[in-house]
């Protein structure tokens, strides 16, 4: 194999290097490196050769790209050694014993081709030399095509939510064009430019910080798409060092990345100093592909670096060993101190001879505080305010706020910036900051507590008078002693809106339990303490129960006493609290004496008691619904809230169904809304329960397609959005699609378990997935489902749907589980009649009962039925009479084929296609059974069909087998149905021509687990494009 000739692989190198910083053109960067236009033709070309200074000037012009396009600080030096130049080694770019840890990285950064994400973590103490090796890593990044962003944590931004994120990701995406900064934000990054302090073109609603993080992720996914495959560059290098000091926000979204890596071209590295780490950097650092912990330097180290500090160039004199070995002693071999000793031993003219060992003593790490002071001293006042200022501002400020803020003229503040760089006390870069982060606190915490206070305040009014970033003037005032001042009260309840606006609850109660302590005006105590409350409740409900009741009792008047009596009311119903809720509401309704208030506590009062499981006054409460809600017009909040109650609770009682239907007329006529920040889903979610349990599937089933798709276009990808797909599912479950039931409630399961076990969301997912699966006889898997969530454990307070102990019970006697089965149904059969939810199509546990009960207790069975039967009848609907009808003929065999077939006849006209499959399998068994062959044969050949259309694979077995009784050999069940319902829903999805990134969002999956099944979509349906595809999966229902 011939030689590489070494001229062509530096200008492939610093083609490379071109493309990583924004692909300036040729003219361009020829300009940034001060080379003639025709020089850089030439030598780029092949005609002249890439000398050393032309290549250095080039790699000079490429750093002032990176830095315009918002790419990673690059230094020149480690550039050089990066691009494996001639002669250019480790210790040559200033690091010395780091080859080692260099090497491990550079394994990793070559996985990116193969795009295998991964993640580094560099931990050590402070000054150990992470710092180094993150620039370095970047360097050989850019140098391998692979595009670095870096950030820095500090302490100023660890109270800004996705401060570390903005930093790290914000001036690129800026930096694209805008038909990529389109193609970045799209799909289910769109609410990405939320943390990024982006203007986002619709309503952010209340985003969660789930939904930002999931925003985020994806915002890394499309990126990936630009710098990936068929792009020039290789991939993504996202770098935070002093990653201890980043807001808990970005932390989480950096946990939640390194679990998605697989499949991206993405490396995650992170510098952290152990000692003051979090959680979260633990586990990433537990998962990591390499940890790196760069060690002491050793004896060689040190001889190296104080001969080229404390000697001439030119010298043949070596460092006195005793000296050398004592620097090692004192410095503990820690970079940073040893060379911040070396630079006072020069100024104190010190040299490494025999004679200093000694002094060496009074150069320790413990001065290096005061040293810092005494260089401060030294350089005068004006600097040491100067210096004050930028650590009070923090890194990257601009010189003119440092100016302004230490009382100095431009000149005078460019003047001590170029002294406080030459005496090493800052770092000379683009960006305003110390020489390191030690010094930079050490500065800071210099400063005297009550000046730091003051300089704070007056940094806050500063950057406030220059219409800064809101979050920006609330770090500073975090840090302001209190004193009852009014302006620092409005503007951190300022900050506080602005980010509960943006879905940062937590950040929201930071600044507004900062708003507290200051403390507000007794006026404006009660609004305060409230929106704390309301804030903590997003995140914390423990913590926000004491304030919230606080700010009830406090409230001066009617409108706060109700607004705060609502708050409280919904905490409690989110703790599973419900009758906690509703007595509160009792209360608040006693004290309150305003109409319009009192119509909106009645209002939410009349919500939370319809699901409390126990409410003792629930019969009282529907007479109480059924003379104020019908004159109801609609036309406000409150009046739609208790006429859709009022619809419910003729549902679950029972009554016939055009009652309710023609209640919740008045509501939809005027539409209806899921994500409503202000009055939230419930007017939505029980109008499309009403039709949902009154027959009305496809209505129902439109709302909440609405429901999940307002949800993920607002961004509430968290309890909203899994509730949505439960309903979603539970009305396709109705319809007898159990591929889709089955499909949504995955999904809103997946969803539900990120918010922890034995929550409402969890138990209604939980539920109807285990319902899908019964019907289609997966009863190992449902069983599963149920164990890993310990679903049934412990009743919750709240109506839960599906009831969990029908599901239970349906469960133990699909595993034929008799006793334990009828146990669980009699506890629900108890509940349903003391509740009482009288209608069968809410609940059948009556009609599973007496089916448990056929055989042990023959009478009792038929007694339950007949009685569920009357229920039926007065509802009137197809589907529950013709349900009951069957159940009753299963206890008659005398005359079950009669009522069978009056069953099937009803059920012709139902919606529910699972309900009629059942029917026509027993009719064509007991047909059968009677020796009617050519009956049993026309009833069982409908039931195969209609077993195809459900997708019941299990039952279909049953019929086919019933079916070679008769005569018929049928064939084999349609590749649809022998897919997993998670591989159909996928498979749908690319049929649609919907991108990878857009399937995993919408399944709540991983990306290379998406990846892996559209794969195994075409190979199972054997299609070679979308439209081979869409022939495949025949017509969608």
């Amino acid at each position: 194999m011939p030689e590489q000739d070494p001229d062509d692989h530096v200008r492939r190198q610093l083609r490379t290097l071109q493309r990583v910083v924004g692909g300036p053109s040729d003219a361009v960067l020829a300009r940034r490196s001060g080379v003639a236009a025709a020089t850089f033709s030439e030598v780029m070309s092949g005609k002249r050769r890439p000398r050393e200074e032309f290549v250095a000037k080039v790699v000079s012009g490429c750093l002032v790209s990176a830095r315009a396009s918002g790419h990673a600080p690059l230094d020149e030096r480690r550039l050089l050694r990066a691009l494996r130049l001639p002669g250019h080694t480790a210790s040559d770019s200033g690091i010395l014993e780091r080859d080692d840890d260099l090497d491990r990285c550079s394994a990793v950064l070559e996985s990116v081709r193969a795009r295998m994400g991964a993640t580094i973590v560099v931990e050590g103490p402070a000054g150990i030399g992470k710092s180094e090796v993150v620039a370095h890593v970047c360097a050989e990044a850019a140098a391998r095509g692979i595009v670095p962003l870096a950030a820095r944590g500090n302490q100023q931004d660890r109270t800004l939510a996705f401060g570390a994120v903005r930093s790290l990701l914000a001036r690129w995406v800026a930096g694209r064009d805008p038909r990529e900064r389109e193609r970045l934000f799209a799909g289910a990054a769109a609410f990405a430019r939320v943390p990024l302090g982006l203007p986002h073109p619709g309503n952010t609603g209340a985003s969660s910080v789930i939904g930002l993080t999931e925003a985020l992720y994806w915002l890394v996914v499309n990126a990936t798409s630009l710098v990936g495959a068929g792009h020039p560059e290789d991939g993504l290098l996202l770098a935070v060092d002093d990653a201890h000091w980043v807001d808990e926000e970005s932390l989480h979204w950096l946990e939640f990345l390194g679990d998605r890596l697989s499949g991206l071209p993405v490396v995650l590295l992170l510098a952290h100093r152990p000692h003051h780490g979090t959680p979260e950097l633990a586990r990433i650092a537990l998962d990591a592909e390499e940890v790196v912990r760069p060690s002491p330097l050793g004896p060689d180290a040190v001889r190296t670096i104080v001969g080229r500090v404390l000697l001439p160039r030119l010298t043949t004199r070596e460092p006195d060993e005793r000296f050398c070995a004592e620097l090692l002693r004192h410095s503990g071999g820690n970079p940073f101190y040893l060379r911040w000793m070396l630079d006072v031993a020069r100024e104190r003219g010190l040299t490494p001879t025999a004679a200093n060992v000694g002094l060496v003593g009074t150069l320790t790490p413990r001065h290096v505080v005061l040293h810092v002071t005494e260089r401060l001293h030294d350089l005068g006042p004006a600097a040491r305010r100067l210096a004050h200022a930028i650590a009070v501002l923090g890194p990257g400020c601009a010189l003119r706020h440092a100016a302004r803020l230490a009382s100095l003229t431009p000149e005078e503040a460019k003047l001590q910036y170029d002294r406080l760089c030459a005496a090493a006390v800052l770092h000379p870069g683009p960006a305003v900051d110390f020489r390191h982060p030690i010094i930079r606190t050490a500065v800071h915490d210099a400063i005297e507590p009550s000046r730091r206070s003051d300089t704070h305040l007056a940094a806050a009014r500063l950057l406030h008078g220059e219409d800064a970033d809101t979050y920006a003037v609330a770090a500073h005032l975090l840090r302001v002693h209190t004193a009852a001042d009014p302006w620092v009260v409005d503007r951190m309840t300022a900050a506080a809106a602005s980010a509960a606006e943006s879905g940062l609850s937590a950040t929201a109660a930071r600044y507004l339990k900062r708003a507290l302590d200051e403390p507000p005006p007794a006026s404006r105590m009660c609004r305060v303490r409230l929106r704390y409350g309301q804030a903590l409740a997003l995140g914390e409900v423990a913590t926000a129960l004491p304030e919230l009741r606080a700010a009830y009792d406090q409230a001066p008047d009617d409108v706060l006493l109700t607004e705060a009596a609502i708050a409280l009311a919904k905490t409690h119903g989110y703790a599973d609290r419900l009758g906690d809720a509703v007595r509160l509401l009792d209360s608040a309704l006693d004290r309150c004496g305003d109409e319009p208030s009192r119509e909106q506590l009645l209002a939410e009062q009349v919500l939370w008691a319809t699901w409390w499981a126990d409410d003792p006054l629930r019969s009282d409460r529907m007479d109480l619904l059924d003379r104020i809600a019908p004159p109801l017009p609609g036309t406000t909040h409150p009046q739609r809230l208790l006429i859709t109650a009022h619809a419910w609770s003729l549902v679950l009682r029972g009554e016939p169904p055009s009652r309710a239907l023609e209640a919740v007329e008045r509501v939809v006529r005027r539409g209806v809304v899921f994500a409503d920040a202000d009055q939230g889903m419930e007017v939505a979610t029980m109008t499309a329960f009403v039709h949902l349990y009154t027959e009305h599937q496809d209505i129902a089933h439109g709302l909440f397609d609405q429901g999940v798709d307002e949800f993920d276009r607002h961004g509430w990808h968290g309890t909203h959005l899994a509730f949505a797909h439960t309903n979603r599912g539970q009305s396709a479950l109705l319809a007898g699609r159990t591929a889709d039931a089955v499909a949504d409630a995955d999904i809103a399961l997946r969803i539900a378990d990120r918010g922890g076990t034995g929550t409402p969301a969890q138990w209604f997912a939980t539920g109807t997935l285990v319902q899908a699966l019964l019907a289609r006889g997966d009863v190992e898997r449902a069983a599963a489902v149920c164990a890993a969530r310990s679903y049934g454990e412990r009743l919750p307070d709240a109506l839960i749907l599906p009831v969990p102990r029908a599901v239970l019970g349906a469960l133990r006697l699909a595993q034929g589980d008799h006793d334990r089965a009828v146990a669980a149904l009699r506890e629900a059969c108890r509940w349903l009649d003391s509740a009482p939810v009288a209608n069968p199509a809410v609940c059948p546990a009556h009609l599973d009962l007496a089916l448990a009960l056929r055989f042990s207790a023959p009478e009792e069975a038929h007694e339950i039925a007949t009685a569920a039967h009357a229920r039926a009848d007065r509802l009137g609907t197809p589907t529950t009479k013709g349900r009951a009808l069957r159940v009753l003929a299963e206890l008659a065999p005398d005359n079950g084929i009669d009522l069978l077939e009056e069953s099937a006849r009803l059920l012709e006209n139902s919606p529910d296609r699972w309900q009629r499959l059942v029917t026509l399998a027993e009719l064509g068994s007991a047909l059968l059974r009677a020796d009617h062959t050519g009956d049993a044969r026309r009833a069982l050949s409908l039931a195969l069909t209609a077993a195809d259309e459900c997708g019941a694979l299990a039952l279909r077995d049953v019929i086919v087998g019933r079916l070679v009784r008769t005569g018929v050999v049928a064939g084999g069940p349609s590749l649809v149905n022998l897919v997993s319902p998670r591989l159909l829903r996928i498979a749908h999805l690319a049929a649609e021509g919907r991108s990878e990134a857009d399937i995993a969002h919408r399944t709540a999956l991983g990306l290379d687990t998406t990846t892996a099944l559209v794969h195994e979509a075409y190979e199972r349906f054997g299609a070679a494009s979308r439209a081979e595809l869409r022939h495949a999966l025949g017509p969608t229902t």
